[in-house]
């Protein structure tokens, strides 16, 4: 193998970083001088649960565009590519793909979960109070 001496920009792959944590991690990662491939989970609209709103899946493909151009904003390069990671199918083409837009990877942050908000039941309150200030509960 030859080495050109050329430095190779650090590629991160950032999973479920449209919004949240991921989002705020491939911002992260960018300014510390990684390209970024953003991946999200966009739910056709026939597939969306019923507990989100119609437009939850158009929406996190848009939050995933804005991640990318707030990361491009710095001068940084970045990709959102669409991955359904509860496919194991899924991954060896998504790593495929992210070396063909940015470079091969050399970052992974798998931030990306199966949770929705719906599947949680709300748990008692141990003091008996109906709206606790959180403040009063953690002292």
């Amino acid at each position: 193998m030859t080495d050109s001496g050329a430095e190779r920009t650090p590629v991160a792959l950032v999973t479920g970083a449209n919004h949240g944590i991921g989002a705020a991690v491939a911002r992260g990662l960018a300014a510390a001088g990684c390209d970024v491939v953003v991946t999200y989970l966009r739910f056709a609209a026939e597939a969306t649960p019923p507990s989100l709103p119609d437009d939850y899946g158009t929406q996190r493909a848009a939050d995933a565009s804005d991640v990318v151009a707030a990361i491009e904003a710095t001068g940084r390069q970045a990709v959102a590519i669409e991955a359904d990671l509860a496919d194991p199918a899924v991954i060896a083409p998504l790593f495929d793909a992210a070396e063909a837009a940015l470079g091969p990877v050399s970052v992974l942050v798998h931030n990306a979960s199966g949770w929705r908000r719906d599947t949680f039941a709300p748990l008692p309150d141990p003091d008996g109070a109906e709206d606790p200030d959180v403040d009063d509960v953690g002292s």
